[in-house]
Order: C-alpha cells, then structure tokens, then sequence
C-alpha cells in the first residue's frame, strides 16, 4: 500500500498534463496564410491606323482625242451639209495603231438617230496625217466606211475658243449606192459637253 499512495501523485500528474490540467487553454493552430494571385496582365493592343481615303481620283488612262466632238460634212458644191457628235472613249491598238476608239452619231438640229449611227475611229494615218473614220457594221460584222476625212497637218489646231479643231478633206459612202461617194470638208471640234454615250460594239 505504501508504494500505492508513492505512485498515484505521479499518476495523477500524468493525466492531468495529458488533459490540460494546467490550467491554460491550449493554443489553436494559426489559420494557413493565402497566397496573393498575381493579377492577369494583358498586352496592350495598338489600334488600326485610320484609312485615309484620297483626295484625288486615280488618273484615267491615257486615250487619244478623248472626249466628245461636234462633227460637220460640207459638200464641195455647198449645198448640203451632215452633222453629228461622235465620242471617243477607248484606245484602239489596230488599224491604225494608237487610235482613238467610240461612237458616232448623225444629228439634226439637235435631234440625233438612232437609225445613223455607229463608231468612230481617229488617229493618225499614213505621211504624218491625221484621220476620222465614221463607220457602221454589216449584217457580215464588217466595217463600212461612211465619212472619211483626212488633216494633212497631221495635228489639230485650236479656234477662238482654245477648242481643238480637226479640218480637213473628206468623203461621204452612202451604203446605199457602190458609187454614192462625195466629197466635200470634214470639220470636228472638241466640245466642253461630258460623253454622253458608250463606244460602239
């Protein structure tokens, strides 16, 4: 019994450290620390240039006698005269080389016909001339000369106005007769008027 009573202090001492029996509430574990999340860094995007649109139209290309002509045919006799518009409005590369290429068109007093029509070629022709050929297109797709005319200055020349001025000898082929040709002055003037019709087909 002796070392009973010995023994049970040092027990008790034991369970009492066991169970907190110092007196001194236990400290609690410090809570984990969170990491800060590094923020998503963008790259900055440059923005487009603006598109500027330009100031000037591009140049069309270049076509010789460009533009549309008020045309006049005087028989020698001076009775009678034809008149018309004709536009020129491509490059014509053949027959001859380097010409302008359009449209023509007979008029009277203002009032043009559709029924005296066709195209109209100018450019330069043989010994340094200047040439104008109205012409219409048979049943067969060939061209049939109406009015030929040829400057022999080989140019054009201005009138009062600073228009330029084609004048020279002429023909006119009526298709209707294999001998109807006439002479007479082939006379064209560039005018301010914009072209008012396509070439023709």
């Amino acid at each position: 019994m002796k070392h009973i009573r010995t023994a049970l202090p040092f027990v008790l001492t034991l369970l009492l450290a066991a169970c907190g029996g110092n007196g001194q509430t236990p400290t609690p574990p410090a809570p984990p620390v969170e990491q800060p999340v590094p923020p998503v860094v963008t790259p900055p995007v440059t923005p487009a240039p603006p598109v500027t649109p330009p100031t000037e139209p591009p140049a069309p290309p270049s076509i010789p006698y460009y533009g549309e002509w008020a045309w006049s045919f005087t028989l020698n006799e001076g009775c009678c005269n034809e008149e018309g518009r004709y536009s020129i409005v491509q490059v014509r590369d053949v027959d001859p080389a380097g010409s302008g290429f359009g449209f023509y068109q007979t008029c009277y007093q203002g009032d043009c016909y559709d029924s005296l029509e066709g195209g109209a070629i100018m450019g330069p022709g043989e010994d340094n001339t200047l040439t104008i050929t109205l012409f219409q297109v048979d049943s067969a797709g060939d061209f049939v000369a109406i009015y030929e005319a040829t400057d022999d200055d080989g140019g054009l020349t201005k009138d009062e106005q600073g228009r330029d001025v084609f004048e020279g000898d002429g023909q006119y082929f009526d298709p209707n007769y294999d001998d109807g040709d006439e002479r007479g002055t082939f006379k064209a003037i560039l005018t301010d008027f914009p072209v008012a019709f396509p070439p023709a087909q």
